[in-house]
């Protein structure tokens, strides 16, 4: 976990206009994100679409490999490190995945 990034949001109500109404769903939305040393992004979150991309050959976030077999372990064991966090830091948010 030593060069993990780790970011939490825990949803609440913009104080200005987003612009469309998904966008203000979204951003109400609790999520947890990490970025690991070695070019992966996981974003979970328990009311919304869980992402994993490959910063290295996806730098903008297009493909969300979350779901390919091919990366099962590897969404795993980065949960895991996520799961990991929340207990060190006392982060209370359900991630029922």
């Amino acid at each position: 976990m030593v060069d993990d990034v780790f970011m939490q949001w825990h949803g609440g109500a913009a104080t200005v206009p987003l612009g469309n109404a998904e966008v203000e769903r979204l951003s109400e939305i609790p999520w947890r994100c990490m970025v690991s040393g070695d070019r992966w992004k996981l974003n979970l979150s328990p009311a919304d679409t869980c992402e994993l991309y490959d910063l290295n050959s996806d730098p903008l976030e297009l493909v969300n490999l979350f779901d390919h077999p091919d990366h099962s372990d590897r969404v795993r064991a980065m949960t895991d490190r996520v799961l990991e966090w929340q207990v060190s830091t006392g982060d209370e948010l359900g991630l029922d995945l």
